[in-house]
């Protein structure tokens, strides 16, 4: 399961890799070009293409008709009831696409989320670090190891209502660290990006089916005690093309754009 798990991410990052030296809004279009192809090819493949065309055309028909009939409320409702209808196909239509396209666009983003979306952890500064522990798992006593420009800075915590031990760490110097928490049999090291020319970060290291959801590049520790380390990472405060909008918007929103612009190019009803 976690082989499966990481196999799947590691295929996702492989892919986004060569974008990593390109300016972060030239990487971004890229993404969105490639997504804006993806998306047709899984339309025309997935989706009944006729029932898309003819419910698109029935719903821009029953619009015409309500400007035309503005003084026949009769009329207009009843057009307005048959868009209704048509819109309900429209959509039921494209839903395998959307089945189809909504793995691979998840984990596509939660790639990029570590790459465009969350900023490198500040240095000199202190942060939280969280471990999962695995219920029913013998933990014993849990120590947190830290060397080198990190230290701990109080005694571990252990949560009473969830099955998690917080450290409280301090980061001295800028750059890439790590820290090793041992838990029973379990021994799982966790990188620390601290550096503010990284160009993506490791907020998680999750074992399991969670390891698909996770946001970070390590690996799923080996079953035992440890579920799960994160900790939390700063928002990434930079414009997208000099516009102050979130990156998936500009991602989403411009892959979207390409994919009208394209369509009838490539014949794709949608």
């Amino acid at each position: 399961m976690d082989a499966i798990a990481h196999a799947l991410r590691r295929a996702c990052a492989a892919l986004l890799g060569p974008l990593d030296s390109l300016p972060p809004a030239l990487a971004l279009s890229a993404v969105a070009a490639v997504t804006a192809l993806v998306m047709l090819a899984i339309v025309k493949l997935a989706s009944p293409q006729k029932l898309i065309a003819r419910a698109r055309d029935r719903m821009a028909a029953c619009i015409y008709e309500m400007r035309l009939f503005l003084d026949a409320p009769g009329r207009v409702l009843a057009a307005q009831a048959r868009l209704l209808g048509w819109s309900g196909i429209y959509l039921a239509a494209l839903l395998p696409a959307a089945l189809v396209l909504t793995p691979p666009l998840g984990l596509l983003y939660l790639d990029l989320e570590t790459r465009h979306g969350l900023a490198p952890l500040p240095a000199p500064a202190s942060v939280v670090l969280r471990v999962e522990l695995a219920p029913g798992k013998e933990t014993g006593p849990v120590t947190v190891l830290a060397t080198g420009p990190v230290r701990v800075t109080a005694p571990l915590l252990r949560a009473p209502d969830e099955p998690a031990v917080y450290a409280r760490l301090e980061i001295a110097k800028p750059g890439t660290h790590e820290v090793t928490v041992t838990a029973g049999a379990a021994t799982v090291t966790k990188r620390l990006v601290a550096d503010p020319g990284a160009t993506r970060v490791a907020p998680e290291r999750r074992g399991g089916w969670g390891h698909l959801v996770s946001l970070g590049d390590e690996p799923p520790p080996e079953e035992g005690a440890i579920r799960s380390i994160s900790v939390t990472h700063p928002e990434r405060e930079s414009a997208v093309v000099g516009l102050a909008m979130p990156w998936w918007l500009y991602w989403l929103g411009s892959a979207t754009i390409l994919a009208l612009l394209l369509r009838r190019r490539l014949g794709v009803a949608m």
